[in-house]
């Protein structure tokens, strides 16, 4: 069978151009959400580690020929059949759903249009939910400063719309966060940053751990800053 698939790929690479890293990426999320799991899930489901897969859903990396026989296995118990080959190369059909007795776990708008429905109003309802809460930790942690991260520096820690809290800290307690993950707040500008203490008086080196951030200079050198608070707390967007 294997020797069977990888005759199909050079085949097919022969005559059209491959997937590229974006394009499974694409796939491997478009049968993650018909499958209605969250990141979690699905690499638990797939026996694969959940950085593995986010690495393979923002397409840093590619999903190798193991891991997508493993996705296609676990699919199986899901109620849903894809073939590895289609994931790797775009060969053969689309996932489809094969066992109807397992619909109650799957959010597949193609069969059910008022499932959109519902996913928008329990979104709302999320929405909600998380700014009440938001609104209920600052008032019991008044010191801490929230941040809504708005690039790429951070990834896979931190990625774009994650929420991150932390307890404020000004003048000599700033070196209390020397190779800490922190909000940086520079005048009216915050970010997240990885933190050490610089060279110069009072100064700090300010890092990213993303080895492709669109940033144009990282890292930062002795720069002076108004607070650091350290991560305490992190609410990531929920994914489907």
């Amino acid at each position: 069978m294997e020797k069977k698939i990888n005759k199909l790929i050079k085949e097919k690479n022969k005559t059209n151009i491959p997937l590229t890293i974006q394009e499974r990426a694409r796939r491997l999320r478009f049968l993650r959400k018909m499958a209605r799991l969250s990141m979690k899930e699905f690499a638990e489901h797939c026996n694969l580690g959940l950085t593995t897969i986010n690495y393979w859903e923002q397409g840093y990396s590619s999903i190798t020929e193991r891991g997508a026989k493993k996705v296609s296995e676990a699919m199986r118990g899901e109620g849903i059949e894809c073939s590895s080959i289609w994931l790797l190369s775009g060969l053969g059909a689309p996932p489809k759903i094969t066992d109807p007795s397992k619909l109650s776990k799957i959010n597949y708008y193609a069969f059910d249009p008022s499932a959109q429905t519902i996913q928008e109003e329990n979104s709302s309802y999320l929405n909600e939910k998380f700014k009440k809460e938001l609104e209920l930790f600052q008032t019991i942690h008044p010191e801490n400063l929230v941040y809504c991260i708005n690039d790429d520096g951070m990834v896979p820690l931190y990625c774009k719309g994650d929420m991150v809290a932390g307890k404020k800290l000004t003048g000599e307690d700033m070196q209390l966060a020397n190779s800490i993950d922190c909000i940086v707040e520079i005048e009216k500008n915050k970010f997240v940053r990885r933190v050490r203490i610089g060279h110069s008086t009072n100064g700090f080196d300010l890092y990213v751990i993303n080895s492709e951030a669109s940033l144009e200079f990282p890292p930062l050198r002795n720069v002076k800053i108004n607070s650091l608070a350290p991560i305490m707390r992190i609410w990531k967007p929920l994914k489907f």
